[in-house]
């Protein structure tokens, strides 16, 4: 896993599949297991440790100078492969609502 900045702390989601690195920049960098980037959030500057919540799904930073600490509340997103399904309205627009209507 090659960093773009420093690492001040890290933290491994209780499943496994992400790796937060909390950088010097006020980053925090979220990795897959196979080392590829996915998403870079700013969180400021003078956090120096991170670390993951199963309950809730949240980072927790916290700030010894302020005396703080940010809580962020992660929420996943998930792709549908829709391609050969039938759909209603244009093919370009920019949300998908999928219906699932086949339970017996």
């Amino acid at each position: 896993m090659t960093l773009s900045d420093q690492a001040l702390d890290l933290t491994v989601s209780s499943d496994g599949r992400w790796t937060f690195v909390l950088t010097r920049s006020g980053d925090v960098a979220i990795y897959e297991p196979s080392g590829d980037l996915i998403q870079t959030l700013k969180v400021g500057s003078g956090y120096n440790r991170i670390e993951y919540s199963q309950a809730g799904n949240r980072l927790l930073l916290s700030d010894p100078d302020r005396k703080s600490v940010k809580v962020l509340t992660l929420a996943m997103l998930y792709e549908l492969d829709y391609r050969d399904s039938p759909f209603k309205g244009s093919a370009n627009a920019p949300v998908t609502i999928a219906v699932f209507d086949d339970f017996q």
